[in-house]
C-alpha cells in the first residue's frame, strides 16, 4: 500500500486589493491518514482563520510525476523559432513576388 501525502488547500471567499491569490494557501500536512488531516486541519485553522479563511479542501495525493519543464522549454523554444522561420519567409516570399510583379524577372 503506498503511502499518500495530505494537501489543505485554504481559501476565503473575499479578495483583496493589494495581491494576487491573497486568502489562498496551500499547506501540506503531516497527517498520514485521512482522520488525522481533518484533525490537523482543525489544529491549524485558528492560525488562518484571521485571513478570511472559510473553505477547505483536503487533497490526499498518491502519486506524484515530476514534469521535465526543461524539454518542454525546448519544444517551446523549437516550435517558436520554426514560427519565426515561416514568418520571414513568408514575408521574403511577398516581397520577391511584389518586386518580380514590377520589374519582372
Amino acid at each position: 500500500m503506498s503511502m499518500s501525502t495530505f494537501y489543505a488547500y485554504l481559501t476565503g471567499e473575499q479578495g483583496c486589493d493589494y495581491t494576487i491569490a491573497c486568502n489562498r494557501t496551500l499547506r501540506r500536512l503531516k497527517a498520514s491518514n485521512k482522520k488525522d488531516a481533518e484533525k490537523e486541519i482543525q489544529d491549524i485553522y485558528p492560525e488562518v482563520e484571521h485571513y478570511g479563511i472559510d473553505i477547505v479542501q483536503l487533497f490526499e495525493v498518491k502519486e506524484v510525476t515530476e514534469i521535465n519543464v526543461s524539454a518542454i522549454k525546448k519544444s517551446l523554444s523549437e516550435a517558436r523559432r520554426h514560427a519565426e522561420i515561416k514568418r520571414v519567409e513568408a514575408e521574403e516570399r511577398a516581397l520577391y513576388d511584389k518586386l518580380h510583379a514590377k520589374y519582372g524577372g
